[in-house]
């Protein structure tokens, strides 16, 4: 099982992580090219996009940090689990 102490399994487990994730993006990009559409042809990026995420971001990000620094025992557990496999 994962150890969180242990430096070589998290660096392990980071990696893990990141090869699924760019796997992910690689069945993406064959499934797009099997039923021919390109995923970066409407790709645009300017400030009013990029401001309409931010802002959209926000609340959940409001929600997570009350949710991080409220004393209810569930969000206690799941922030005591991160930090001890995440670290």
């Amino acid at each position: 099982m994962f150890d969180p102490d242990d430096p070589v399994d998290r660096g392990r487990f980071l990696n893990f992580a990141v090869m699924f994730e760019g796997g992910l993006l690689l069945v993406a990009f064959a499934l797009g090219w099997l039923v021919a559409v390109n995923p970066v042809e409407q790709l645009d990026f300017d400030v009013k996009a990029v401001s309409l995420g931010g802002a959209a971001a926000l609340p959940v990000f409001a929600v997570f940090l009350v949710s991080w620094r409220m004393p209810v025992a569930q969000f206690v557990q799941i922030r005591n689990h991160l930090i001890s496999v995440l670290g």
